[in-house]
């Protein structure tokens, strides 16, 4: 008698973190494969109103994870990506206040 398993297997996790006043492209290379990736990330602002973006950059091309609030709370997106190198861009894009700081994982 066979029996068979089924397992999930990880291919890729990683993370990143950020404090920013507009935009930060990273150096680290994420090496993912042509599959869904999860971003997972929490963002924090003095008032908790600014807005802030992260993308998943290859070459001139880039996957956006969708504009969240910096209120502290951590939000998921997952998206399809091709296979390939990916640096992590994070961008604030509205609020008065000055800094934006948090951290994330990709998964995969």
């Amino acid at each position: 008698m066979l029996v068979g398993m089924s397992t999930t297997v990880l291919a890729y996790s990683g993370s990143f973190s950020f404090n920013i006043v507009w935009s930060v492209t990273g150096v680290t290379k994420h090496s993912l494969a042509a599959k869904n990736v999860t971003v997972s990330r929490y963002g924090t602002s003095s008032t908790d109103k600014a807005t802030y973006t992260v993308e998943l950059i290859k070459g001139l091309f880039a996957t956006n994870f969708g504009e969240k609030t910096a209120n502290g709370k951590t939000y998921s997106t997952k998206r399809p990506v091709s296979k390939g190198s990916y640096k992590v861009k994070v961008t604030k894009n509205k609020g008065k206040d000055i800094r934006v700081i948090g951290e994330g994982t990709i998964k995969q």
